[in-house]
């Protein structure tokens, strides 16, 4: 063999090597970096296609609300006009008006039966809810979508879009050459896909995969989906192998979920894939020149990848941020607003106590009433954010709502004084003494809205009424608060219910207040199953209705306040309190010295900590939020310590709301109390929580407090 053969055989055997093992190099790092990397952006397309549809969603509910309202505020007569307006305006085929009992009004075509009053989705509308339904076949075969909204208690408006309409909001989404996004319904019916015969035939691939073994792998996958799952995953369809991403979508309140969806076969991996070969081929013809071209042009695409990437993760940072920013604020005035307020609140209940005249004692219970007040509207602030993350809970006791009754008219007198107004208040006969609810936003529902009258009537009266009522077979609490002051507009009543909104800025800036009171009375009413309604004229009056669900509650259960009952405890009764601000810590420490306790103090939850480990305490309570060690550590470090002391000691969390009791007492807590501080709800904990043997007498009891 010719030198020359040789030279041309070992450059041919160093292209091939070094071609095949950038071919295999380029194949590895492609399969283990753009396949996470197209999962990626696959997963943001969709969550950004699932706002637009959430977004249009809420559109469409609010726009029916707003024609609702149109028709309910109109006359006999002006119905069939208000009818067509409403149609032609917001692009509906029809609107009808259902009745339970009376007869039908319509205006447009592809109305639906008069039996549609019977569904689930009018039945839905029935209880107040505006609903949105899935894809359905008219009488003529069109397919549409029906939009219904509540009237009154007896009447619905159900609004007629064509059935194409989230496919017309998804269109212009365009995955690689083929790919698109797609919506299914609760049962896994098609109801949006750019292939516009999937939508009207309404496929349901989860049914179709039960006698179609061609089309299993989808139905499986769709099962999932319509399951409520989310995430990333494939399946054939086509006999073309897709990848899937998908996540319910979040504002349907009916499980629907949507997927983007696109062949792998078109997908980077598989171009990368393509070009590698052809650059191989351009490697062995033209040697390690071509190589290099191959691998710039292998580099390019996957700069690219790496830029966008990097763009998602700054973008990512910048939204953790602001939420972190946000946790942050409400903290700082979780800790830094209450703390103050409540020690103002803890002084003024020591305070009253003392021998003072009967004007001094108003002066402080009015104090005491007013830094309570400022406590509620930082609670709404606080409360709304738990809302929007979706971490509210309600917590239902028995209570007696005749004590709430007087308390909330109590404070709505104290914030007439002054005024020309007059209160009337009603409590019906038939209203049960003790209720089962939550007492909290209860009392927040009914305060919200007399608050909101007293601040936005100048002259004349506002009436509270408190009844019982039965509403379509349901047993109520009928909470009604009327006023005569400057009423709401009638293009107002849409937005009055959402956050942040005050209306008549201008001509009524100097009123207090955050404009979050109405949204979350509207929430809590909405969480605990009732309804709430509005009837206003602008310049006269308003009138807000709510209906609560009654169920009667236990008397011997409900909480009851009772200032009379006084506990005395024996000298050397150890109790340990921790907490971070020395006002409070102050209060605490002399409420405690009314039952002739001299409590040990800790000013952090280490200190804390610290102390029980060298001395056996009776009772300890240790306040949750602290800016070092916090409550929860501090109870988890105790409990982990060996003897069954640290095991069984009772440990109070002191707490600013009810809501974390059960997180508490899951965390290590024996029991909690609500701070402010105040004798009745602390001399019940006493007598809950400390030895029998520890408790004195009424005579020896008599005897400590004439010594002292």
């Amino acid at each position: 063999m010719s030198i020359r053969i040789k030279v041309i055989a070992i450059i041919i055997a160093i292209v091939v090597v070094i071609t095949a093992s950038s071919i295999a190099i380029g194949l590895y790092f492609a399969d283990n970096n753009l396949v996470a990397t197209i999962e990626n952006d696959m997963t943001v397309v969709v969550e950004i296609a699932e706002e637009l549809v959430s977004a249009n969603l809420d559109l469409f509910r609010s726009t029916a609300r707003a024609v609702a309202d149109r028709l309910s505020a109109a006359g006999p007569g002006d119905i069939e006009a208000v009818l067509r307006e409403q149609v032609r305006r917001n692009g509906y085929l029809s609107i009808a008006i259902l009745g339970v009992d009376d007869a039908v009004t319509s205006h447009g075509d592809a109305l639906p039966d008069e039996g549609y009053i019977g569904t689930s989705y009018a039945k839905r509308a029935l209880f107040g809810e505006t609903v949105v339904s899935s894809t359905e076949k008219d009488r003529s075969g069109r397919l549409v979508v029906r939009i219904c909204a509540p009237m009154s208690e007896s009447r619905i408006m159900v609004a007629t879009l064509p059935g194409t309409v989230f496919r017309d909001i998804i269109s212009k989404f365009k995955i690689w050459n083929t790919g698109n996004i797609f919506m299914l319904d609760w049962d896994g019916v098609m109801i949006a896909n750019t292939r516009l015969w999937l939508v009207e035939e309404r496929r349901n691939f989860a049914d179709e995969a039960r006698y179609d073994p061609s089309v299993e792998s989808v139905g499986k996958f769709y099962g999932t989906m319509i399951r409520g799952g989310s995430g990333v995953g494939n399946y054939i369809f086509e006999n073309s192998e897709r990848i899937c991403a998908y996540m319910p979508v979040s504002r349907s309140y009916d499980g629907w979920s949507i997927g983007a969806v696109a062949p792998i076969a078109e997908s980077p991996i598989a171009t990368v894939g393509r070009i590698l070969m052809i650059a191989g081929g351009v490697v062995l013809a033209l040697g390690v020149a071509a190589a290099l071209l191959a691998a710039k042009k292998i580099s390019g695409p996957m700069e690219k990848i790496n830029e966008q990437n990097i763009r998602l993760v700054d973008l990512m940072q910048m939204v953790e941020s602001a939420s972190q920013a946000k946790s942050q604020l409400l903290a700082s005035i979780s800790h830094e607003v209450r703390a103050p307020l409540n020690a103002i609140v803890e002084t003024s209940d020591l305070t009253r106590d003392r021998n003072l005249d009967e004007p001094t004692k108003r002066y402080i219970s009015d104090m005491k009433q007013m830094s309570r007040s400022l406590l509620k509207i930082i609670t709404n602030v606080l409360d709304f954010s738990i809302m929007e993350a979706g971490k509210m809970d309600l917590s239902p006791v028995d209570f007696d709502i005749v004590e709430m009754y007087g308390d909330i008219c109590r404070q709505a007198q104290f914030m007439m004084n002054g005024t020309m107004l007059q209160f009337r208040r009603r409590l019906g006969e038939e209203v049960p003494p003790v209720i089962y609810a939550d007492e909290v936003r209860v009392r927040q529902i009914i305060t919200n809205l007399v608050n909101n009258a007293i601040q936005f009537t100048r002259e004349g009266c506002v009436d509270l009424l408190i009844d019982r009522e039965t509403v379509n077979g349901r047993e109520c609490l009928l909470i009604k608060v009327e006023d005569t002051g400057i009423g709401i507009k009638e293009e107002d009543f849409s937005k009055l219910f959402d956050p942040f909104q005050r209306l008549d800025v201008k001509k009524h800036g100097n009123k207090p207040g955050t404009g979050l009171g109405l949204s979350i009375t509207k929430r809590f009413v909405d969480m605990m199953g009732g309804r709430i309604t509005l009837e206003s004229k602008y310049g006269e009056g308003s009138t807000f209705t709510v209906w609560l669900p009654l169920v009667v509650g236990d008397y011997s259960k409900a909480v009851m306040k009772d200032d009379s009952l006084r506990i005395f405890v024996s000298e050397g009764t150890n109790v340990l309190i921790a907490d971070d601000d020395p006002a409070e810590l102050e209060s605490a420490i002399a409420l405690l010295a009314k039952s002739n306790i001299k409590a040990d103090v800790a000013e952090s939850g280490m200190e804390a900590v610290d102390k029980i480990r060298g001395k056996r305490y009776d009772l300890v309570m240790i306040k949750k939020e602290m800016r070092e060690m916090d409550g929860i550590a501090a109870v988890r470090c105790i409990r982990a310590f060996s003897g069954a002391y640290f095991r069984k000691a009772p440990i109070i969390a002191m707490i600013d709301r009810e809501r974390d009791r059960e997180a508490l007492l899951n965390s290590g807590f024996s029991d909690s109390i609500i701070q402010p501080l105040e004798t009745p709800m602390l001399n019940r904990m006493l007598l809950k929580w400390l030895p029998s043997s520890k408790m004195l007498d009424w005579t020896e009891a008599s005897r400590i407090t004439q010594s002292a």
